[in-house]
């Protein structure tokens, strides 16, 4: 069924963070020969700017989905070193470099970082961490930011999302130290 609906590029929508989310679910259902997920990692290698990145969700989705797939790509290296300069000065992340900081990028490049075995990823991930955990202590104010608004078919804006985010970040960092 994928490979019917599968572009001939390889990405599902013409966007990273689906065809992540395509890879992902492929690998994890034991499917890493599968053609489709061949494509897509060669759009995901494609599509990507010229330093290796895309904004910060796509960057970071992505980024989840090759330390499951194929971690010791170089691709997945220079999303990771791309995530670390990214990082703002406040330790979170915002929807691209030097923009101001959202709990959800924030979330996902916790994610993305907490997966990885340098200790410079996990630095980075364990400072935002402390910043995500401030963020919600801070009186319980989550309030949601427009996320994936570079791919015009698709962006999320939801009540519900930061908190979420927030959750599935402070687990994988929990479970990078476990």
């Amino acid at each position: 069924m994928l490979q019917r609906i599968q572009p001939e590029h390889g990405g599902f929508l013409e966007a990273a963070p689906l065809t992540s989310f395509v890879a992902l679910s492929l690998s994890a259902a034991g499917c890493e020969q599968d053609p489709v997920l061949r494509k897509a990692i060669q759009f995901l290698h494609a599509s990507a700017r010229p330093d290796g990145s895309w904004p910060i969700y796509g960057t970071s989705r992505v980024l989840i989905a090759l330390n499951q797939v194929q971690p010791g790509w170089t691709m997945a290296q220079r999303g990771v070193d791309w995530l670390l300069t990214a990082q703002n000065e406040d330790d979170g992340w915002g929807g691209d470099r030097g923009v101001l900081s959202s709990i959800e990028e924030t979330s996902l490049a916790i994610a993305a970082l907490s997966g990885r075995g340098e200790e410079l990823a996990r630095a980075a991930a364990s400072r935002a961490s402390r910043k995500l955990l401030d963020w919600i202590a801070d009186g319980g104010q989550c309030p949601p930011s427009p996320i994936g608004l570079y791919f015009a078919r698709l962006w999320y804006f939801e009540r519900l999302y930061p908190l979420i985010s927030a959750a599935d970040a402070l687990r994988s960092a929990d479970a990078c130290y476990h």
